[in-house]
């Protein structure tokens, strides 16, 4: 990582927590404007993604213009029932499979569909863990995490 890069890193993130993530996502945006697939500015962007969406307060902060931004949108996950939003946990998706208790939702393993906690918890004829309410096939729930659940 360069210096300019790191002095630009950095004021996002002071912008984040000064001014609240959206600031600091429209930040990073502008950084990664300049350098679309760095990992390092992905990776923040991720973080502040998943602060924006960590509790129903910053969530109802976040600036929902941000949800038309495609490089925003592609970073989270949607429930494919009820059109729920949630950033996946950056530390997570950084180091591949982890034990996951409390998953906010799923993937199916047979139509690759993704569902969140709530709509995976009332599949008739099942209890306890999540599954597709399409085919009822049970959940990944590894690759993803939050701790809320926000629909947009």
């Amino acid at each position: 990582m360069t210096d300019d890069l790191r002095t630009k890193l950095l004021a996002a993130l002071d912008t984040a927590q000064n001014e609240g993530p959206s600031a600091g996502i429209r930040a990073l945006l502008g950084i990664l404007d300049e350098l679309p697939s760095d990992p390092d500015v992905l990776h923040q962007l991720d973080v502040c993604l998943e602060v924006a969406f960590s509790s129903s307060t910053a969530a109802a902060q976040f600036d929902r213009r941000l949800l038309q931004e495609p490089r925003v949108a592609a970073r989270l996950k949607v429930c494919a029932s009820c059109n729920a939003r949630w950033a996946p946990h950056p530390t997570k998706q950084a180091f591949g499979k982890v034990a996951v208790a409390n998953p906010i939702g799923g993937k199916c393993p047979q139509c690759q569909r993704i569902f969140c906690k709530k709509c995976g918890s009332q599949v008739k004829g099942t209890t306890g863990e999540l599954h597709c309410p399409a085919c009822t096939k049970g959940l990944l729930k590894r690759d993803h995490v939050a701790l809320d659940c926000v629909n947009y």
